[in-house]
């Protein structure tokens, strides 16, 4: 995906049962949080990890819960239609532009309800 001209990365975790879609970088250091490409929780499956100084994100909400970080995750707008998930292309001034994951992109981890976007 595209912000203001940017290329971006975004994930999708799955927290009491619903989906919900991050940009992947850390509010503190602008760095990406996976600890391994693709992993983004901690070890107990509770919380979202920093890979770069350990900060913990609640899942639902993506709040700053421990550590440095002086905001939580930017959420990312998703919705789901059809059994697909429809993500932003471009996220700039105008309107979204959703377009479906590609099941070939996604990076699943269905023990700890993680896609890779």
């Amino acid at each position: 995906m595209y912000i203001a001209g940017r290329k971006e990365e975004g994930f999708v975790v799955r927290a009491t049962g619903q989906l919900h879609a991050y940009l992947n970088r850390c509010p503190h250091t602008g760095t990406t949080l996976d600890w391994v490409p693709g992993r983004f929780f901690s070890a107990d499956g509770k919380m979202l990890v920093c890979q770069t100084h350990g900060a913990l994100f609640a899942p639902l909400g993506g709040a700053c819960l421990h550590g440095p970080c002086p905001t939580g995750l930017t959420q990312l707008p998703l919705r789901e239609i059809e059994n697909k998930l429809l993500v932003p292309v471009r996220l700039d001034s105008g309107p979204l532009d959703l377009a479906p994951l590609d099941s070939n992109s996604l990076d699943p981890n269905p023990e700890k309800g993680e896609t890779h976007v």
